[in-house]
């Protein structure tokens, strides 16, 4: 039984990271131009901008990933949120979103 959790977990593990890296490639034709073109912007406003077609935890998950890589600079630090599920993730950063700014180095 022990095994058969830990195969599933493992499983669910590699199909997120796999979904993740799929939305990173979209977000590096579309998305990251746009917050670059628009920079400085909030969550809040970027949401708005997007029409809410994203979970705010995953939009925040993907900007993280520009954050790293020195392409962005967040000027708020977001609530620590990734172990929670979407919906109580966007719950969570709703209240912050507006304060959660990021502005571009290019």
């Amino acid at each position: 039984m022990e095994n058969k959790l830990q195969r599933k977990i493992d499983n669910d593990e590699l199909m997120r990271e796999e979904a993740l890296n799929e939305m990173i490639i979209l977000a590096e034709d579309s998305l990251y131009p746009d917050v670059h073109a628009k920079s400085p912007i909030s969550l809040e406003a970027l949401d708005d901008y997007l029409d809410g077609q994203f979970h705010l935890a995953s939009l925040q998950c993907l900007l993280q990933k520009e954050v790293d890589a020195g392409r962005l600079i967040m000027e708020q630090q977001p609530p620590e949120v990734g172990v929670l599920p979407p919906e109580l993730a966007d719950d969570e950063l709703n209240e912050h979103a507006s304060e959660i700014t990021y502005r571009s180095t290019l």
